[in-house]
């Protein structure tokens, strides 16, 4: 009887152990608890209704749910029903303790507004850009919320910024939300790139939910792998029209589905009849498909400038150019923000513009003259010498027969209060400014005094030359480099070859190039021309170098 029930024992004590194990399987990795709050706003009152997001949060509810989440979800929220809602969510979080992975999924309208994004409520009435922060819920307010609720892991998902709904509005607004930066522990994902407007889609639910909710359920994928498959997949989806993007500062492995066991690789049999080997024409295109997708997945704008130096005629080189256009323009604006000064956003304005930030800039050159006109001007540092006469004619007319030369596209040469750097700039000329008149020079020359148009004050001489030519040439010598894709450069070197040591560079968009002589060189299609840009001499290929008013190259 005793071995009988020891054999019990031992059959009651495995089969507890097996569903442990099946336990285990199926549970999310860690002991973490799994908060969501989903939000679909739909049926907007004063303004067109969306079909989507409401189906959006019932798709998402269902996939959170799958993989552990604890989830409370809302559709057609108003103003003070979601601040409550957000409110309650935190203090659940809060209640269950640090170790939660805490998850916002936000569908509907959002607007940015000077940098700052709103999420909108259906009750929401916007006329005018004044009326955003009062009928809208600050996007800053709910991550703060939920920051100071303590959870171990925050993930944030907008899939928001389907369009922008208040025509009356429109104008003094921009396109697509701000990037906001993650907080330690966090990952905020955004269904679209900065500047562009998620699709709401032809379907049930849209292409980023609609992914979002496939991909979550796979296993073994980190929450970065997985949102790195949506931004594949919806860029598949929408012909690249949309690209979701993410800010990440997570600080350990997330996961959605859990950790998958390594598997072992069966042994490779050989096939028994070779396959045929690929045609190079396929072998590159299968390259070039490779290099596509891994671009997408970093999402970085080194990958896909990479991307476009490696395959420039790739038939995905046109979106590709325009995800590069986006990023730049991204990425000027946040060191423009940062500079906050009225110099900086027309700097802005000239490389962009028709750039995602077009109307803030307008607007924040506004707002910095307007508290310039309100506050009395500092005292500027006194010039040198005292006896530089005042500015005389007409504002508007040529002062002389100097113009700017040397400066990129994008940037200006700054008139100053003094000659130097260190002087507060007190006006600006453009990189095609003529009509310049100096009235007279610092002994060493480097520094003059300045006029043009409404501005009087020094300027740097590196950067202006005489219209009818320059020391080194006439001005039908001046040059712009052509066909170099950033971040290349024209590389300028010590003698007429590639065998000559590096000397310095030219940026791809250099203009104002001035070349001297040129000289045919075994082994070359084209001329070696002798070049100055920016005070730096030395010789470079004519191959990139094209005439700025003919477009011909140097002979």
């Amino acid at each position: 009887m005793e071995p009988i029930v020891s054999g019990i024992r031992i059959l009651f004590g495995l089969s507890v152990l097996l569903c442990i194990g099946m336990a285990v399987l199926v549970a999310p990795v860690g002991a973490e608890s799994r908060l969501a709050l989903v939000i679909g706003n739909s049926d907007y009152r004063h303004t067109a209704r969306l079909d989507n997001p409401a189906n959006d949060a019932r798709l998402i509810t269902s996939a959170l749910q799958q993989v552990g989440f604890t989830v409370q979800i809302h559709t057609d929220l108003e103003q003070k029903t979601l601040g409550r809602a957000v409110a309650a969510f935190a203090r659940k979080v809060q209640a269950s303790g640090p170790d939660t992975m805490a998850l916002l999924y936000y569908a509907g309208h959002g607007l940015q507004v000077n940098g700052t994004n709103f999420l909108v409520p259906v009750d929401a009435k916007i006329e005018a850009e004044a009326d955003v922060p009062l009928e809208s819920v600050s996007a800053n307010d709910v991550f703060h919320t939920l920051r100071i609720a303590g959870a171990n892991v925050n993930i944030i998902v907008l899939d928001a910024c389907r369009n922008n709904p208040f025509k009356a509005a429109a104008r003094s607004m921009s396109r697509g939300l701000a990037r906001m930066e993650a907080p330690a522990g966090s990952i905020i994902s955004y269904a679209a790139a900065p500047g562009q407007v998620a699709a709401d889609g032809d379907s049930a639910n849209s292409p980023f939910s609609e992914a979002l909710a496939k991909v979550i359920l796979t296993p073994g994928l980190t929450v970065e792998q997985v949102f790195k498959q949506v931004r594949i997949a919806v860029h598949e989806k929408t012909g690249g029209a949309q690209l979701p993007t993410e800010e990440s500062q997570l600080m350990r492995e997330v996961f959605f589905a859990g950790q998958t066991e390594a598997t072992v690789e069966p042994p490779k049999i050989a096939d028994p009849i070779p396959a045929p080997a690929p045609t190079p024409e396929a072998a590159d295109q299968a390259d070039a498909d490779i290099a596509f997708y891994k671009a997408l997945e970093l999402n970085t704008l080194e990958g896909y400038e990479a991307f476009l130096t490696r395959f420039p005629k790739h038939e995905r080189a046109d979106q590709v150019s325009r995800i590069v256009r986006s990023m730049s323009d991204e990425q000027m604006w946040l060191r423009i923000k940062k500079a906050d000064t009225i110099a900086a956003y027309r700097r802005y304005l000239i490389a962009f513009p028709n750039g995602t930030y077009v109307s803030e800039a307008k607007a924040q050159i506004t707002r910095l003259q307007r508290q310039a006109s309100r506050q009395p001007a500092p005292d500027p540092l006194p010039l040198p010498d005292n006896t530089v006469p005042p500015q005389t004619g007409d504002c508007g007319a040529p002062h002389g027969s100097y113009r700017v030369s040397g400066v990129r596209s994008n940037d200006v040469l700054n008139i100053r209060a003094g000659p130097g750097s260190r002087y507060e700039i007190v006006g600006e000329i453009p990189p095609n400014g003529r009509g310049v008149g100096i009235e007279r020079c610092k002994s060493n020359g480097n520094w003059c005094v300045v006029r043009y148009r409404c501005y009087r004050g020094w300027a740097s001489t590196r950067y202006l030359t005489q219209s009818g030519g320059t020391q080194s040439g006439s001005y039908a010598r001046l040059y712009r480099v052509i066909d170099h894709i950033p971040p290349d450069m024209l590389n300028v070197r010590s003698g007429p070859g590639t065998k000559h040591q590096i000397t310095s560079r030219i940026p791809h968009d250099g203009i104002n190039v001035e070349v001297g002589q040129c000289r045919k060189v075994s082994g070359y299609r084209h001329r070696w021309c002798v070049v100055t840009y920016q005070g730096e001499r030395g010789w470079a290929y004519a191959r990139y170098l094209a005439h700025m008013q003919t477009g011909a190259r140097p002979r």
